[in-house]
């Protein structure tokens, strides 16, 4: 397949309902093979290192993901470790002032937002015992969570097959499935996510789930993406679209 230089998923752009159902039907089985081997072998050689990527404590995890939003990662990586220093559980967050606790979050950029949802996260937790729930939406309900950071504490801290999507993430699946989002906002949309679940594998979902992160950001960029050091290119839709000078006129 790889040496082909043909992607398997051919022809027009599809909807992202359309690809899902595809997937959920088996029909492009070699295809998610092909994908879940590549973006495994390349992570392992390419792969980017951050500290929370060796958290295994859900909280742990949750400050880390509230504190990447709209952040640049290596700027969360150079003061994480002070941070949960002074943050080591719910209650840590429950004693510091709000002005204090902004303070502590400035380096990060939107520290009073950020310092309201760490505060609120912290007294939801707090009032049901201080135990992190580990059921999905449970997890997602929670202030400041969300379906993104509830994924991301399910897989990173508890190795455990949940799809933690982003734009990043979202951005290598479009493209390289020829898909079109059924919504105007691709985070929002289920068929997405159900692309992402059905690529997940139930070995190795933490290193797949980065590979796909590290891709996007790496190499599957936004603009001027480096398609000759991507491991999916021989596979993927855009890419062969772009060969042909028509990617983005759909």
């Amino acid at each position: 397949m790889a040496g082909s230089g043909q992607p398997p998923v051919a022809g027009s752009m599809k909807t992202s309902r359309q690809m899902a159902e595809e997937l959920e039907k088996g029909l492009h089985a070699a295809l998610l093979d092909f994908v879940r081997e590549a973006l495994l072998s390349w992570w392992r050689a390419h792969g980017l290192e951050y500290p929370w990527r060796s958290y295994r404590d859900p909280w742990e995890v949750l400050v880390s993901e509230i504190l990447l939003r709209k952040t640049n990662a290596e700027k969360v990586s150079s003061r994480i470790g002070e941070v949960l220093s002074v943050l080591r559980s719910p209650e840590d967050v429950l004693r510091l002032r709000e002005e204090d606790l902004a303070d502590l979050l400035r380096p990060f950029g939107m520290q009073r937002i950020k310092a309201r949802q760490l505060r609120g996260l912290a007294q939801r937790l707090a009032a049901e015992g201080g135990r992190i729930p580990e059921d999905p939406e449970a997890l997602s309900a929670l202030p400041g969570v969300g379906r993104y950071i509830a994924a991301a504490v399910l897989c990173f801290a508890l190795g455990r097959p949940a799809a933690a999507v982003d734009t990043n993430v979202i951005r290598v699946l479009t493209r390289v499935f020829g898909v079109k989002p059924e919504r105007s906002r691709p985070r929002a949309d289920p068929y997405i996510w159900k692309i992402a679940e059905l690529l997940l594998p139930a070995d190795h979902p933490r290193e797949h789930s980065w590979a796909l992160l590290d891709l996007g950001k790496k190499v599957c960029r936004p603009r001027r993406p480096k398609c000759s050091e991507c491991p999916l290119a021989a596979v993927c839709w855009w890419n062969a679209r772009r060969a042909e000078g028509t990617a983005g006129r759909e």
